[in-house]
């Protein structure tokens, strides 16, 4: 009986693993025979997991499909109908995206770019994501023409560009930066925070109320907006020191007191003294007034 529930499991989850990959290509075009000859030692290294569809674009449905595309010159590769590269490729970033839908990553990070201006910056972020070897952290280089959707998705108005999963970076990218992203998503604490903040002294307001109790449950992320702003405009701050818990609650120009409240709503498992209690919420101050009072009132009758 089991045996019997492998095989027929095992061509649906076969199924599923499947790219499905759609090649236009043009017979005189030398990058397509390169590309051509990138997938024929792919298919064997992920063990035939590709389906690949061969369009001439000389023809006319090929042609047609291939304008639908936006495409506007050979070859033009399309995965699983999400990813779109046109032209000179190389096997490294074809690999790249195959990995990517395959095998789910923690941290995808995404790098913008126009292939028709790889200027020295573009060069400079290149050689630093092609130093990052960490298997949960997936890279996709992504030509912003044939890509359009994701990058207005992630505001983006220039390249080179850079999205770490849902953050974005268009100035100042550097080594440290992406380390610390990478690192911010990959800690494996409860609570997410992010703070943007334009001075240490606003830095300074969050990093207390970390240091003194939540420490062990707070992964924290700090964006100098000086350096970086894209997200912080993104995320309709205007204001600063401001944070993202968990990426659901934003509060802006946060204080001592919005920020213990935002990680108590985050997580009531925490522990806080009832001093904190009683700063961060005033009114349970009067109620335990009242309270007193009352017993004092009942105290007195009864004796």
């Amino acid at each position: 009986m089991i045996l019997i529930i492998i095989m027929i499991l095992a061509p649906v989850h076969a199924e599923e693993k499947k790219i499905k990959i759609k090649f236009f290509f043009a017979e005189d075009c030398p990058h397509c025979k390169k590309a051509e000859g990138y997938f024929e030692g792919l298919k064997k290294e992920y063990d035939n997991a590709l389906d690949i569809e061969m369009t001439d674009v000389f023809t006319p449905k090929g042609y047609k499909e291939f304008k639908e595309y936006g495409f506007v010159m050979t070859p033009g590769i399309v995965f699983n109908d999400q990813i779109k590269i046109e032209g000179e490729t190389t096997e490294e970033e074809l690999r790249n995206i195959i990995e990517y839908f395959l095998t789910p990553k923690k941290v995808v990070i995404r790098m913008f770019y126009d292939k028709k201006n790889k200027n020295v910056e573009y060069n400079r972020i290149h050689n630093i994501l092609s130093g990052i070897k960490n298997k949960d952290v997936g890279i996709l280089y992504l030509d912003y023409n044939n890509n359009r959707n994701d990058f207005l998705y992630f505001g983006f108005s220039k390249t080179p560009s850079v999205a770490i999963n849902e953050i974005s970076f268009e100035k100042n990218i550097d080594e440290e930066l992406i380390d610390s992203v990478i690192n911010f998503y990959l800690d494996e604490k409860q609570i997410k925070l992010i703070c943007f903040y334009s001075d240490e002294e606003e830095k300074k307001v969050v990093e207390d109320v970390i240091n003194s109790r939540y420490r062990e449950k707070v992964s924290v992320l700090w964006i100098d907006i000086n350096k970086n702003d894209k997200e912080f405009y993104l995320d309709g701050f205007s204001e600063t020191p401001s944070v993202v818990i968990n990426d659901r609650k934003r509060i802006e120009k946060v204080t001592e007191i919005d920020l213990i409240k935002g990680l108590e709503e985050a997580d009531p498992k925490f522990y806080t003294p009832i001093k904190i209690y009683l700063i961060a919420y005033p009114y349970l101050k009067y109620t335990l007034i009242l309270l007193g009072i009352v017993c004092i009132g009942l105290y007195r009758y009864f004796l």
